[in-house]
């Protein structure tokens, strides 16, 4: 091997050491530079262990620094396709429905049907729709109101003419004929109670109607003509086509829900009066009353005609209906529906369809997206509340586009609609899947502004009502179990007591609704009380102390936890620029697409061309300078890594001269670390002063043998 020359401090060190030998070891022949040695062993190592410690923990940093990173970049990410999925959203489904005029074309129209008063002739009081309670009245309502507003101008100018027939406020066109429809039902006995007559000239025997509970159904349903006059009233309807009855009963949804939470199917002994002549439909109406087209055994008698405005592009399908409870008198309700059809948007501006099909493309991302994540992790990721609430936003989507389907597919070919028609186009059942699509489309629309909130949780800020709202998730669960027992019962208690005396309670559901709204403070106490003088305030007293004073404050308790838990997990949480990690996304983004790629490595390379001329040039120019500078000096002492404490004696032999002690009584002198010259030992002193340790100091006596 060749010599290894050792340096100067070092020899100096090794003289010394070896004329103290006895010393330094107590007589027992072991030389101080062994000492030393062992030392020096001990403190490499350690530092080996520390460097490698430390490279392990900046490794394990690093890639943890690295997974944060991929995983800020992934939310990013999904905050930008969220944004802009949500602002196409909200402009296909949310904007395009502001028109106002939407719902003025049908409100206008009920105004005047529902609620313009009775002629004078009919009634000396002020009568309107909802005001009707006998078929006489009802019969008034169809000769005056009704009659006036679609086959008069009294509507639009004030006229008894209309000037233009067929037509509503000159706007909105009648498509094909009025219609008029009843339900019936058959005669029974009556099996509760039956009296004795004493003479059948005063009064008639007892009978009932329709089935045991006296309410209609399918089975007791009566499809016998009927009438007092010579053309009887048929089921398949006056002037009709045989079969059109069953056939619109079959449809999906034909079954109608009145504003009395009462259901019946399609109405059958149609009577269509045409929407252009207004004595022929006059005549039609004064023919029904005198062939008795209502009478005992009638249920429920529908209205039904269509409205279509080709300025706004939309169709409104009306519906007035005079249900006969059990109970005797008239229940009156009526709905209209406004929707657009023979198109499966909402718009035919190229805009906006651009927008809708940006919409579904997005759905299309969303379903690519999860159906292979809910593979490979299975149940517990589809049972997430987020993963729930996205999969639910999905379904709801496909249901909108399956019910615009069903709703273009069963409305009648356009080529065959006359608007003078004595025909009745039925639309209603396009209508119902149309509403039906809106109603989802209205769930998502809730569903993705709420998702928002998931997104929005990744800023600390956001996460305060996320993280309150999942902490109190199983206190409230349990809450609502006894609120739902304690208001079950007050429900419960209130139908029995009031419900033959108070409309607010006349049934379960009802009595709910009503208990819902006291909670917000709308309750009527007088009206309890006169109903029942002692349970009226009694049960007021008892609802307000338990359901507002006491069940009320445990959830806002429950809550108010929640909340100031989350509130001190977020305490110390660092904030997040997201405005800052989206502008470096869409930089990045950008940058990573090939043409950017291709430029920036141009812009590289004649950037790294111009520095090697830069550094050439400068390197040239300071040669000379440096070589003249140097000629005359002698080469610079070799540049000392650390410190050897020696004792002054010992200095004192290495001719260099003795330098001051210091406050320890060791004299410092510069040494070298062993490897200095040695290869990596660069690095090592890089690791070193990273580690903030110093060089390796090499002591004598009682200090090195305690170590």
């Amino acid at each position: 091997m060749p010599l290894q020359t050792r340096p100067a401090g070092m020899m100096a060190i090794s003289r010394a050491s070896s004329r103290n030998i006895m010393v330094a070891d107590g007589g027992h022949g072991r030389s101080v530079l062994q000492n030393h040695a062992a030392t020096v062993i001990q403190r490499f190592c350690k530092r080996a262990r520390a460097r490698g410690s430390i490279r392990a923990t900046f490794e394990r940093n690093s890639v943890r620094k690295y997974k944060r990173k991929q995983m800020i970049a992934a939310k990013v990410k999904d905050i930008i396709i969220y944004v802009c999925f949500l602002a196409c959203f909200t402009i296909s489904s949310i904007v395009i429905l502001q028109e106002q005029d939407i719902f003025n074309m049908g409100h206008h129209i009920t105004e005047q049907i529902a609620q313009k008063e009775f002629r004078k002739e009919h009634s000396h009081v002020l009568k309107t729709f909802e005001d009707v309670a006998t078929w006489e009245e009802w019969y008034q309502w169809a000769q005056g109101p009704l009659h006036d507003t679609i086959w008069t101008g009294a509507a639009w100018e004030g006229g008894s003419e209309n000037p233009m027939p067929g037509y509503l406020f000159a706007d909105n066109a009648i498509v094909g004929a009025i219609r008029f429809g009843t339900l019936r039902v058959k005669k029974r006995p009556c099996t509760n109670l039956n009296f004795a007559i004493l003479n059948d000239s005063h009064t008639a025997p007892l009978a009932c109607y329709g089935d045991k509970n006296g309410d209609y159904s399918d089975d007791t349903e009566s499809t016998e003509p009927y009438g007092t006059g010579e053309r009887l009233f048929e089921w398949e309807g006056w002037d009709t086509e045989p079969g059109e009855v069953q056939a619109e009963r079959g449809v999906w949804f034909s079954t109608y829900r009145t504003g009395h939470e009462r259901i019946y199917p399609t109405p059958a002994f149609w009577v269509l009066l045409p929407n252009y002549d207004g004595e022929r439909a006059r005549e039609g109406i004064v023919q029904m009353r005198d062939n008795g087209y209502v009478d005992a055994a009638t249920r429920a008698v529908f209205v039904d005609f269509t409205v279509y405005n080709p300025m706004l592009n939309y169709w409104t399908i009306f519906r007035f209906v005079a249900e006969s409870p059990k109970a005797g008198g008239l229940l009156m309700s009526h709905q209209l529906t406004t929707v657009r059809l023979y198109t499966f948007f909402e718009s035919e501006r190229a805009t906006w369809l651009t927008v809708e099909i940006l919409v579904i493309c997005f759905f299309l991302y969303f379903i690519a997206e999860q159906v292979p994540r809910i593979r490979a992790e299975g149940r517990s990721y589809l049972l997430q509340m987020s993963t729930m609430a996205h999969n639910a936003n999905i379904v709801a989507y496909v249901l909108v586009w399956c019910f615009r389907f069903a709703a273009f597919f069963c409305l009648p070919d356009r080529d065959t609609i006359a608007l003078d028609a004595d025909v009745f186009y039925q639309f209603r059942m396009a209508s119902v899947y149309k509403s039906l699509s809106l109603y989802f489309n209205s769930l998502n629309a809730f569903l993705c502004w709420f998702k928002l909130v998931r997104y929005l949780s990744y800023i600390p800020r956001f996460a305060l009502v996320t993280g309150t709202l999942v902490k109190s998730a199983r206190g409230v669960s349990g809450f609502g179990v006894v609120f739902c027992v304690v208001f079950y019962g007050f429900a419960a208690a209130h139908m029995m007591t009031f419900g033959a005396r108070v409309h607010g309670y006349r049934n379960l559901t009802s009595s709910v609704y009503t208990l819902l709204k006291s909670l917000l403070g709308e309750f009527n106490l007088d009206e309890m009380t006169l109903a029942q003088w002692f349970m009226g305030p009694l049960f007021f007293v008892l609802f307000i102390a338990l359901a507002v004073f006491v069940v009320l404050n445990v959830l806002i308790a429950i809550i108010s936890d929640a909340y100031s838990e989350q509130s001190a997990e977020l305490k110390n949480s660092a904030d997040t620029e997201i405005g800052k990690e989206i502008y470096e996304y869409i930089v990045n983004s950008i940058m990573a697409t090939p043409c950017m790629r291709r430029g920036h490595a141009v812009a590289n390379h004649l950037d790294k061309s111009r520095k090697e001329i830069f550094t050439k040039m400068t390197s040239r120019s300071a040669s000379g300078a440096d070589h003249d500078r140097d000629s005359d000096s002698s080469p610079p002492p070799p540049k000392m890594s650390g410190v050897a404490k020696v004792r002054p004696e010992q200095a004192s032999d290495d001719g260099r001269g003795a330098a001051p002690p210091s406050k320890d009584g060791f004299t410092r002198v510069p040494s070298r670390r062993a490897g200095a010259a040695g290869e990596g030992s660069q690095d090592d002193g890089a690791w070193d002063r990273e580690l903030g340790v110093d060089h390796m100091v090499i002591e004598e006596g009682e200090d090195a043998k305690a170590a």
